[in-house]
């Protein structure tokens, strides 16, 4: 990488507008090493479009394959669901958002493509049930949740999805726990 001089943030904005009316504007920029060069990585805003307006947001990986997508509100925060995948185009993950923080159910998939688990949230915080699952699809736990804090029923299941534990909690504090 010797002699070669990497592009900074100020000569980015005037390759983008080299008439200096600052129509966009650069939300984020950083620099990566991918195949052993650096590669530039910057998302730009449309001012125009400041209003209610969603801008797509998409990473990839090498291949070509999405790495993540989803769309940024016009405060450059997640807005919607995004997604994130493999290197090989497989679903890892999928999260809704609201205003930069996650709002509704959070699923993570495992590589045989079945759902590892599955959280609901509220204002980034978990709040409902969150269920954990065996590799085979029977849920493996159920835990409740409320504003962040375990509070209610908590069961563990065996692979067959037979009750081995139960555990009852209030304000993320544990109050009883039955084995079976």
């Amino acid at each position: 990488m010797s002699g070669k001089k990497c592009i900074t943030y100020g000569e980015i904005q005037t390759k983008i507008e080299p008439t200096g009316e600052k129509k966009w504007k650069i939300i984020f920029f950083w620099w990566v090493v991918i195949s052993n060069r650096f590669v530039c990585i910057f998302e730009l805003l449309n001012q125009d479009k400041m209003n209610n307006e969603l801008t797509p947001y998409i990473e990839y990986y090498s291949n070509g394959n999405v790495y993540i997508k989803g769309q940024k509100n016009p405060k450059g925060q997640e807005e919607g669901l995004w997604e994130w995948f493999d290197f090989n185009g497989n679903i890892r993950l999928r999260i809704p958002f609201k205003e930069g923080k996650e709002d509704g159910i959070e699923e993570v998939f495992g590589e045989n493509g079945n759902i590892k688990w599955r959280t609901q949230y509220k204002g980034g915080k978990e709040d409902g049930i969150m269920e954990e699952f065996y590799e085979n699809g029977n849920i493996e736990s159920r835990t409740s949740y409320k504003e962040g804090k375990i509070d209610g029923i908590v069961e563990e299941f065996d692979e067959q999805g037979n009750i081995t534990e139960t555990r009852h909690w209030k304000d993320g504090e544990l109050i009883e726990e039955t084995k079976r």
